[in-house]
């Protein structure tokens, strides 16, 4: 997957966050390619808090209590967090339809394949 030229931010999920730090995960190749576009690019990576946390739970039970750590200590300081509320949660095509069209938002990594 190929970052669109001109993004500026691209939306990160858990899936990315856990797939570029864990080796082990079957899209570790894709997330570390997603990350060096990132770095190349200047891209920022936007998230939110809902996916700070579900990160984290899953790096702690899956891959490490270091791992974790990790992530909060120097991945966390990196990103923009996105604040989301009710009204927002309700209408989250709207935002990603148009974000799409305009070419300034991305999401990182699309669903996963089947293997």
């Amino acid at each position: 997957m190929t970052i669109p030229e001109g993004t500026q931010v691209v939306f990160a999920d858990t899936s990315y966050f856990y797939a570029a730090l864990d080796r082990r995960d079957r899209d570790h190749g894709r997330a570390q390619a997603l990350v060096r576009q990132v770095e190349e690019h200047s891209v920022g990576i936007a998230t939110t808090w809902e996916v700070i946390v579900e990160t984290v739970t899953l790096l702690r039970y899956r891959y490490s209590y270091l791992g974790a750590q990790t992530f909060l200590r120097r991945v966390l300081p990196t990103l923009n967090l996105v604040y989301v509320d009710d009204a927002e949660r309700q209408k989250p095509w709207h935002y990603s339809a148009e974000s799409v069209v305009t070419g300034k938002f991305h999401c990182a990594m699309q669903s996963r394949q089947s293997s």
